[in-house]
């Protein structure tokens, strides 16, 4: 491989391609279209595209030109669209790496700013080496021949005939175990103790059972004591009976011929006639259900199987051993090359995802020659290949959103407040009980909805109620009267806290620690004149959630019961001091004085606020993460989140993933609220270009660069535009 030293892979960018893609016959049909245009200051243009291939049938709106560009240097940019990078670059083996006894495996690597990643593997072969390569696999396919399947295992491992020998005698003790079954069905039991083919006791053997079953029985006989009763005069015979009974008592019978007497009874002959139809049953599904699997394995060699399975364990290790030179993986072109060629060039063309780190792409080439004899040698690096990616997430529009929010224009405070008056009396004294302390709480409470920066107020509602002891109607009077009083001696007060206030927010200090006057205009409301009244005679709505409430109460539930049974509210009173007067004492106690009180509202607006919509300080995180998605190039997710915002961002999301008329309604509705927007024009241009509208495409490249000069580059990178730019030879000034 002397020859090789000096020899080197190169890489380069493709010149133009001679073959292209035949256009669609309606767009090489179509005749060459005039566009007029207007600049900013009114001078108007006419633009015609410049020429038109007949012999090629090539449009300009076709992007394949954008690809075939001619370049020499070692740097392209490219253009990112859906997510999907086009990469092209040639390849070029010079003659002197095209050897028959050889094999060139070249690895194109690609670096982002993450990670370095080889693409799929050319490999160029010789043909002597090729034939080596296929002996070595021929020799291992060989050896994975003899590697025999376990389901084979009985083919080529097992004693075959044997195992049919066993089934065939298997099957023959079946055959007559049915024949004796069958035999068995027909005989009785008494029959088939004696049946020769059924039974061990035939007839012959029966007759010398009972023979020798009589010759023991005599012989017990004789071995019995022989004595001679004597006449016994004057004694009782029954005494005498009992004194020779154990004399004479039969001797008990040998076990001999107990054993023969039980194998010859009846019930012993019923016994032997079950059990052996119960064998002959067992024994019959036993030969009928012989596991056949099991049986096999039986009649295996098992030294073969080792042996087998040593062959399978080993396979990786002899694929190691058997071939040298195995196929490699990944790739892309394996082929036979000639070696009388001159040299051979290769057009590699792939396409890459989009991601974060892919702004930039290095590619190199790695190259080893490998020599039939197991020589390896790795070749220098080629040069390296720059791309340049531009997308359209550098239109991505940073600016920062914040949360929408629906407010209310209107708001309302609620306080309560207890005031004691004399009983059967509307005169407010300040020094009864608790009136001035509760009289103050109002005036604080009031200030601070007075000075409050968000809210003013529109109107205070104060309603005065009373408790139901007494006639309803006297309760209705005494709360009206009440409430006015009270309203009095609150716009007294008001009037009092508005010029304090007044006064307060007229004087300043200044930097020397002077007091001086400041004439400002009346802010504050006149409260005495937002003061309203309301009365009502008898909350028996607020004393029934009381009860409710209450945990001391007895006869609770009774005078809840009567709440609802009763309308008349007189009625309703006298009822329960009358049947519950416990009760009633309690609630008068207690509960009764909580109804008597005041109730404030304040009904409020907020300041200089004409819209219920407002736009809060806080970051709406959802568009946010929407928008750091689609400079990170996830279109689809980004979009999930980007959709209901309806904005350039969403339009840039919908254009990265070819929804190009969604995005061209967004940007015709973000142009009408923001016409000087140089970049959603060029936006608009990019999308009208791939929707085939030429007119809008060049009109709004054009305004955009008006607007922003430094489009006029960025249009050469896109291919969309590019080919308009060329076309009508735009930007030539």
């Amino acid at each position: 491989m002397g020859k090789t030293s000096d020899a080197r892979v190169a890489v380069a960018l493709p010149r133009k391609s001679v073959a292209l893609p035949e256009p669609r016959d309606s767009i090489a049909e179509q005749p060459a279209k005039e566009i007029s245009y207007t600049t900013a200051d009114g001078k108007e243009l006419l633009l015609v595209p410049a020429s038109y291939d007949e012999q090629l049938k090539e449009s300009m709106m076709n992007l394949q030109i954008e690809q075939v560009t001619v370049s020499v240097s070692n740097f392209r940019n490219v253009a990112e669209r859906n997510g999907k990078i086009d990469l092209e670059f040639s390849i070029t083996v010079p003659r002197t790496l095209l050897d028959e006894r050889w094999r060139v495996d070249l690895r194109p690597m690609l670096c982002t700013a993450r990670d370095t990643f080889a693409l799929k593997r050319l490999v160029l072969t010789g043909e002597r080496f090729r034939r080596r390569q296929q002996q070595d696999m021929e020799r291992y396919r060989h050896y994975l021949g003899s590697i025999v399947d376990s389901a084979d295992f009985f083919r080529y491992f097992g004693d075959i005939s044997g195992f049919e020998r066993y089934l065939a005698e298997a099957e023959r003790k079946r055959q007559r175990l049915l024949h004796d079954r069958s035999v068995l069905e027909e005989l009785t039991a008494e029959q088939a103790v004696v049946d020769r083919q059924l039974h061990t006791y035939d007839r012959k053997s029966y007759r010398r059972a009972q023979k020798k079953m009589k010759r023991y029985a005599e012989r017990a006989e004789r071995r019995r004591p022989k004595r001679e009763m004597e006449r016994y005069d004057g004694r009782s015979v029954d005494r005498l009976n009992a004194f020779l009974a154990a004399e004479y008592r039969p001797a008990e019978e040998p076990w001999m011929i107990s054993a023969i007497r039980e194998g010859i009874s009846d019930s012993a002959k019923s016994e032997r006639y079950r059990i052996k139809e119960l064998d002959m049953e067992a024994n019959i599904r036993t030969l009928g259900r012989i596991d056949t699997a099991a049986l096999m394995r039986k009649y295996c060699d098992l030294r073969k199987i080792e042996q087998n399975e040593r062959r399978r364990r080993d396979k990786e290790k002899v694929f190691r051993d058997m071939v040298r030179f195995p196929e490699l993986p990944n790739t892309r072109l394996d082929t036979i090359v000639d070696p009388k060629s001159d040299r051979m060039t290769y057009l590699y063309a792939d396409q890459l995802d989009a991601t974060e780190h892919t702004n930039k792409l290095y590619l190199y080439l790695q190259a080893t020659v490998t020599s039939a004899n197991g020589q390896e040698y790795r070749l220098p690096s080629s040069d390296t290949l720059t791309y340049s990616v531009t997308s359209m997430t550098q239109f991505v529009d940073p600016t920062p959103r914040y949360v929408q929010r629906i407010v209310l224009r209107d708001a309302e405070v609620n306080a309560r407040f207890f005031f004691v008056f004399k009983q059967g009396r509307s005169v407010l004294h300040e020094e009864l009980a608790d009136n001035r302390v509760q009289l103050e709480a109002v005036k604080r409470l009031t200030q601070k909805m007075m000075s409050d920066p968000v809210f003013a107020i529109d109107s205070i509602t104060l309603t005065a109620t009373s408790s139901p002891e007494g006639t309803w109607r006297t309760n209705e009077r005494l709360a009206r009267e009440r409430s006015e009083a009270l309203k009095a001696v609150l716009s007294h007060e008001f009037r009092k806290m508005k010029d304090s206030l007044e006064i307060a927010g007229s004087y300043i200090a200044d930097a020397d620690g002077s007091i001086r006057r400041l004439e400002q205009k009346n802010t504050l409301p006149d409260l005495h004149v937002l003061l309203r009244t309301k009365w009502k005679a008898e909350d028996w709505d607020r004393l029934r959630a009381l009860v409710v409430a209450d945990t001391c109460m007895v006869d609770k539930e009774e005078v809840l019961a009567l709440f609802t049974a009763e309308r008349d509210p007189d009625r309703r009173e006298a009822q329960i001091r009358r049947r519950f007067p416990r009760a009633y004492a309690y609630m008068r106690q207690a509960l009764y004085p909580q109804l008597r009180a005041v109730n404030f509202q304040f009904s409020l607006r907020r300041r200089g606020m004409q819209q219920d919509t407002v736009w809060t300080t806080e970051l709406d995180s959802a568009y946010m993460e929407g928008v750091d998605l689609l400079r990170k190039r996830h279109y689809e997710d980004a979009l999930k989140l980007l959709r209901p915002y309806e904005d350039r961002n969403t339009a840039l999301a919908y254009m990265s993933i070819g929804y190009d008329r969604a995005a061209l309604r967004i940007l015709r509705k973000e142009i009408e609220r923001k016409p000087a927007d140089a970049e959603m024009r060029y936006l608009l241009a990019v999308v009208a270009a791939r929707l085939h509208d030429e007119e809008t495409a060049v009109t709004s490249l054009l305004r955009a660069a008006e607007i922003e000069p430094r489009l006029r580059f960025r249009a050469n990178l896109d291919p969309e535009l590019s080919a308009l730019v060329r076309s009508y030879k735009l930007f030539n000034d």
